[in-house]
Formats: structure tokens, C-alpha cells, sequence
């Protein structure tokens, strides 16, 4: 049986012992710790001569599970260093120990997702199943485009969930992410409108895709989001409304998530672009501005 390996050839990957990958992992995560400490507390669950001889086979559904979710969660963190060898180091661990690319085949492609473009992203993908993205570019090597991924999303609800989540995900959501995700999901509320106004003559209001951005809005303002998060929030309101005249409904659900927003706002940088986005949503509902007091109290 081929041994899943990101750093190696067939013939290396089967020459690596249980020691010598371990080490290899350990050695990895140890590097990266030292730059991001988020990452500490998952070296005795994960990384510990214990966690060495784990066996899926020998546990029960209940403690697979725990294993699961630890490894999800240490996925997330580990996105924002995925272009650094420390980090495929890691990965080769995880690979062989944990076999991620089968039990946690979702977690590690939104982990890498962010990097479409990249070698190493094709690397990880082709030791995942089959993609709906389209198989063949998992068998040339070539990374895929945006516009393969927009084009993806408009037809497969699941994967834009996915990429929305990227974003949103309160502190495990990085700035390559948060950015990606913003960026994505601008360029196909974009495509979205042209291909409704292709069909019906006219922009009709594409909801599925619109009730997947308030949802992701409303994860990146929370109070556990960072300020990368709710600055790409106020770039997709101010985007959406400056593309499309929204209705009612969408209108007040933006309005209330940005007004809770302001009022939570602890800095003065966060209440001005909060702020200014109310602005463009009520300039473009054709509404007055909030008055002076409002706007005070809120900030």
C-alpha cells in the first residue's frame, strides 16, 4: 500500500520509521510553537511518545471522535503557517500517524484551501478523495484557479459554506484566510448577479448566497473576531451594497449587525469604519444617517 507522504518519495516514505517520524513531527511543531504559541497545547495530545502509538482501530468511536476535534482545531491554527516547512513537517506526522487525509479529509483541505495556488496546496489535494472541483487538475499538478473555485461555488453549496467558514471562524481564522474568503466571496457575489441577470433579463436577488454572507458577516463581527475579521466584514457589506440595490430584508439584517457592532466597538479605528459602513447602508437604503447622539453613544 502507497504510504501518504508530503516531503518524500514512495521509496523514502517507506524507509521512515514510527522514531524518526515522530521526531520529525515533534521537531516541526516545536518550531513553529516557538512563533505561534497557540499552537503549545496541542503537543501532549498530538505530539507525545503516547500519541506515537495511538491506533484508530484500537479505540472507541467516543475517543476517535476527541481525536477528531483536537485535530480539526489544531488544523485551523496550523493554516496560517501551512507555507512554511516547519509546518509540512508537521503534516508528514499527521499523515502517517493520524491519517488526517482520510478521517479529517475536510479540516486539512480548508487548512490549505487558502493557498490554491501554491504547489504545496496540490501536493495535500492529491492525497485527498476525489475533489468536486474537478479531478483533473488533482491529477496534473496544475493549482486551480479562482475562477475554477468561483465557478465551483455557484454550483456546489457545500464547498461555499466551507470557504465562508475560512473567514469567520473567530480567533483560529488568519489574515491569508480572512482575506482569501473576502476576495472569493466578493468575486462571486459579482459572477452570481451577472449569470441571475443572463437568465432573467434582469439582477435578481441570488438569496442562498446572500444569506451566506449575513451568516458569514455576522461570524467575522463578533466579539471573538479579530480586526482583520471585521474589517473584511465592512469591505463585503460596503461591496454588496454598492452593487445591487438589496431589499428590505437584507438591508435590516446588515443594519442590525452593524449596530450591535458599533456599539461593541473598543477602538476608535473600529467604531470609524463600523461607522462608515452604516453610512454607505443607509445612503444606499435612501435613509438618514443616525443622529449625532446615536452615533456617540454607539462609538
Amino acid at each position: 500500500m502507497r504510504v501518504p507522504s508530503l516531503l518524500y518519495s514512495a521509496e523514502e516514505a517507506a524507509e521512515l520509521d514510527d522514531v524518526q517520524l515522530h521526531s520529525l513531527g515533534l521537531n516541526g511543531l516545536l518550531e513553529l510553537c516557538a512563533a505561534d504559541r497557540k499552537l503549545t497545547p496541542y503537543e501532549d495530545p498530538l505530539f507525545s511518545t503516547t500519541a506515537m502509538r495511538y491506533s484508530r482501530l484500537m479505540q472507541t468511536n467516543e475517543t476517535n471522535g476527541r481525536l477528531d476535534r483536537t485535530l480539526e482545531a489544531f488544523l485551523r491554527l496550523l493554516s496560517a503557517h501551512f507555507l512554511s516547512h516547519a509546518a509540512h513537517k508537521v503534516l508528514e506526522y499527521l499523515l502517517r500517524r493520524f491519517d488526517v487525509h482520510k478521517y479529517n479529509s475536510a479540516a486539512l483541505f480548508s487548512c490549505v484551501l487558502p493557498y490554491h495556488g501554491t504547489r504545496w496546496f496540490v501536493k495535500v489535494a492529491q492525497l485527498l478523495p476525489p475533489l468536486g472541483l474537478g479531478r483533473k487538475w488533482q491529477r496534473s499538478g496544475v493549482p486551480p484557479s479562482r475562477e475554477v473555485l468561483t465557478a465551483q461555488c455557484i454550483k456546489d453549496h457545500a464547498l461555499l459554506s466551507q470557504i465562508a467558514l475560512l473567514g469567520g471562524d473567530g480567533a483560529s481564522s488568519h489574515e491569508g484566510s480572512v482575506s482569501f474568503c473576502t476576495v472569493l466571496l466578493l468575486e462571486l457575489y459579482g459572477r452570481d448577479l451577472i449569470e441571475k441577470k443572463r437568465k432573467h433579463g434582469k439582477a435578481a436577488e441570488p438569496q442562498v448566497l446572500l444569506r451566506l454572507l449575513v451568516r458569514h458577516i455576522h461570524a467575522s463581527l463578533s466579539s471573538a473576531s479579530g480586526w482583520t475579521q471585521r474589517l473584511g466584514a465592512y469591505m463585503l457589506v460596503t461591496q454588496i451594497c454598492t452593487r445591487r440595490a438589496l431589499g428590505g430584508e437584507a438591508l435590516s439584517a446588515f443594519g442590525k449587525l452593524l449596530g450591535g457592532r458599533l456599539r461593541e466597538s473598543s477602538t476608535p479605528a473600529d467604531a470609524t469604519s463600523c461607522l462608515q459602513c452604516l453610512l454607505v447602508l443607509y445612503r444606499q437604503a435612501h435613509l438618514s444617517p443616525p443622529q449625532d447622539g446615536a452615533a456617540k453613544d454607539g462609538a
